[in-house]
């Protein structure tokens, strides 16, 4: 009666190890490998002339905010810094998404130096000896050796027997149940990174044309200079979430393996409950926990830069 308690166990191991391991290669794919990386090139070059434009209306706003707000003796001075960052923002428009290749190529660098210089971490799940030890142990159905049979008391022996039986079952439907939960929570946890993975490579995509317009804003100093490094920290962020994921789906798989969050609650085959408790916080928890982390992605690397 084991096979079927193992079979579901496996079922969502497996389901988590092909799942993820697609996750974990998008996680390392470069958004230049891509056809639609071309689409994108071909919408900012559709509205990569609107970045002169833009230039020059915030030049001329610092120049005036320089001639009429600033103190008469540095008002040279204060001229002179308006239009040198004008002119180096006008030199690197015309090179800005060759520029942006190379801030991908050093993102894309980061990434697979963490995902192939992790050492011995994995994303891939299995069942461990202990719960298998377990599942084997619960699954020998009571026999009438189980119990002393006590001749002159035949009705007491007889309501030992039953209550053996009981435990025995309740404890079997328990293990059945924590089965099928786990087997659930792998295939959505897996299926959501997976979605978070192919949103790592949109996203860059989708924000890397409008960098025609952004950039505009670094002639200007202020919330105009804001606008273009809030951008530049948002691009970077993005392309560097793949790494973030993949140390996130590395460490919540090692310490589901490792046991590190079991408590150390007795986890011995014969104590069904410590294994319950066990099997719920390591193939349950921890890959929610896994999914919160890759899911929280963003808002932890906005926090980063």
């Amino acid at each position: 009666m084991d096979g079927l308690i193992k079979a579901l166990y496996n079922a969502g191991f497996t389901v988590w190890n092909t799942i993820v391991g697609l996750a974990m290669t998008l996680f390392t794919t470069s958004p230049t490998s891509l056809d639609v990386y071309n689409i994108a090139h071909n919408i900012y070059s559709s509205i990569q002339a609107i970045t002169i434009p833009i230039a020059i209306v915030i030049f001329l706003i610092g120049w005036l905010k320089a001639v009429c707000q600033g103190p008469p003796e540095r008002t040279a001075h204060e001229m002179f810094g308006v239009f040198f960052r004008f002119c180096i923002v006008v030199a690197i428009a015309a090179n800005l998404w060759t520029f942006m290749g190379y801030v991908i190529q050093v993102t894309d660098g980061v990434t697979n130096a963490i995902a192939n210089n992790s050492g011995d971490a994995t994303y891939q799940l299995s069942l461990d000896q202990t719960l298998s030890s377990a599942i084997d142990a619960i699954s020998q159905t009571p026999t009438s050796d189980d119990i002393d049979w006590d001749i002159m008391h035949p009705f007491i022996s007889f309501g030992k027997f039953v209550t053996v039986w009981v435990v025995w079952f309740l404890t079997y439907v328990g293990y059945l149940i924590a089965a099928f939960i786990t087997l659930g929570i792998m295939v959505y946890c897996s299926i959501a990174i997976l979605s978070q993975a192919y949103q790592r490579i949109i996203k860059p995509l989708v924000v890397l044309p409008f960098m025609a317009i952004s950039f505009g804003f670094a002639a200007g100093q202020g919330e105009g200079e804001r606008v273009a490094i809030n951008y530049f920290k948002t691009i970077v962020s993005f392309l560097l979430s793949g790494a973030f994921m993949v140390v996130a789906v590395k460490i919540g798989a090692a310490l589901t393996m490792s046991g590190d969050l079991s408590l150390t609650l007795a986890a011995d085959a014969s104590d069904g409950t410590s294994v319950m408790l066990l099997t719920c916080i390591r193939n349950m928890v921890t890959p929610v926990i896994t999914l919160g982390i890759v899911k929280s992605t963003d808002s932890i690397m906005n926090r980063i830069f």
